[in-house]
């Protein structure tokens, strides 16, 4: 399994207007941006028939900060996805062996609560914060935390693998602690830690 390099100093939070901007600066500016979203929602949904007002709309949602983002938060979400920047980001302070865990376990726990809200934790990059929070439960030795955190991460890592392999090696070390219960979903629920610790093998073979 590959470990994301990011640099070692702290990623601050991410708001809507990081997650926009970062968009419109890998597009070529908001003018492009909007012309992406409407390129990408033809046909799926009905946006408005002026280019400007779902450019204002889009401004409008960057200064919403950490609030939900509305109509035009799940359209962003949708068909413009979370910036490669800042998923590499958020896989680097989820995955147990990045540089990110070396920091203070206080200060991990800071940097995942100001990504644990919206946009990110609306967005395909949420199951890497909550495995991040159980990594740091697990480091305080808060295992009904580790475990919450976990049983949250599950149901969303399907699509990433990386994440999905992520999930089974936190789920194998919090088994060494004691039993799972109903943590893990059903295929794997009776599976002991080698077990667990032979699925993540299996997924590595696979790629």
């Amino acid at each position: 399994m590959s470990v994301t390099t990011q640099p070692l100093e702290p990623p601050h939070g991410c708001t809507w207007r990081r997650f926009l901007e970062a968009h419109a600066a890998a597009h070529g500016g908001w003018t492009a941006l909007t012309d992406l979203l409407i390129h990408r929602a033809r046909g799926l949904v009905e946006l408005p028939e002026d280019p400007q007002s779902i450019e204002r709309g889009l401004r409008r949602l960057a200064g919403r900060g950490n609030a939900p983002g509305g109509q035009y938060g799940r359209w962003a979400l949708r068909f413009l996805g979370v910036p490669t920047p800042l998923m590499q980001t958020a896989r680097w302070m989820g995955q147990y062996h990045s540089r990110f865990s070396d920091l203070p376990a206080s200060m991990c726990e800071a940097q995942l609560w100001l990504w644990d809200r919206p946009p990110i934790c609306e967005s395909r990059a949420a199951p890497w914060i909550h495995l991040g929070l159980a990594s740091v439960a697990m480091r305080r030795g808060r295992e009904d935390g580790a475990r919450a955190r976990l049983a949250r991460a599950l149901p969303l890592v399907d699509e990433d693998e990386q994440a999905r392999v992520e999930a089974l090696l936190l789920a194998a070390r919090l088994a060494s602690a004691g039993p799972l219960g109903d943590v893990l979903p059903d295929p794997l629920r009776e599976l002991s830690r080698a077990e667990l610790l032979a699925r993540v093998e299996a997924l590595g073979r696979r790629k």
